[in-house]
């Protein structure tokens, strides 16, 4: 994660909030009257799903991010956003995310200064969870392997990037993992121009297609084809 200071806008996860702000909330603070727990609702329920419990840093930053513009643009911070941060705060507190920083204590400081605007307060971090575990969003594989296939049938391979955040039928059909992973896919791209965005979510895939490869076993003919499809060029 690209990170340039220890302010809470002071990152590439920041910068996406922002631009997520500028481009899409504020139009529809203007067109559909959302107020602050509406907006919230909106980066829960879209963008960080149930990654709100697992711990990662790009989604506390934006947890973090979106505090500051709503404090930025004297906004109220709802409650459930009050708890969110205070939770992703705590996680980022941990000796050892903070000995990652250059700084240490200034990382400390600084974070500290935020869970005291929020009103909440220093302690141990949950541990962290993914999806509920329950960490297994199927009860087996059996059943994964035919809820995965069901969801084959939503639109074509090129329009899977657009349909995950628009269409929502299969927005709610996905599993967290999965919303969670194109998260991370398109992470620091929404700005760019399409070229870039094209090429990097192609190398981002053809990195997937490695690490699925190899982890499966497979021979290292195979493992390359999958590369090769992950490349993708017309």
């Amino acid at each position: 994660m690209g990170t340039w200071g220890y302010k809470p806008l002071d990152s590439d996860a920041a910068l996406d909030v922002q631009h997520i702000w500028e481009n899409y909330v504020e139009e529809e603070v203007r067109t559909a009257n959302w107020d602050e727990e509406a907006i919230v609702n909106y980066f829960v329920e879209k963008r960080w799903g149930d990654a709100v419990n697992c711990g990662d840093n790009i989604t506390n930053s934006e947890i973090i991010a979106l505090v500051e513009i709503l404090r930025t643009q004297n906004l109220q911070i709802p409650p459930k956003l009050r708890r969110i941060a205070a939770d992703a705060i705590n996680r980022e507190l941990v000796e050892g995310e903070l000995n990652s920083w250059a700084d240490p204590r200034q990382r400390e400081a600084e974070l500290l200064k935020m869970l005291e605007l929020i009103g909440g307060k220093r302690k141990k971090p949950k541990a962290s969870r993914f999806l509920s575990d329950p960490s297994a969003p199927f009860k087996n594989k059996a059943i994964a392997e035919r809820e995965l296939l069901k969801l084959t049938k939503f639109g074509k391979k090129l329009m899977f990037h657009y349909d995950v955040g628009n269409n929502r039928e299969l927005a709610k059909a996905l599993p967290e993992f999965i919303k969670t992973l194109h998260r991370f896919i398109c992470h620091g791209l929404w700005e760019k121009d399409s070229n870039i965005f094209i090429e990097v979510t192609a190398q981002r895939h053809m990195m997937i297609a490695y690490y699925l490869g190899m982890s499966l076993g497979y021979d290292e003919e195979k493992i390359r084809q999958m590369i090769k499809d992950a490349k993708w060029e017309k």
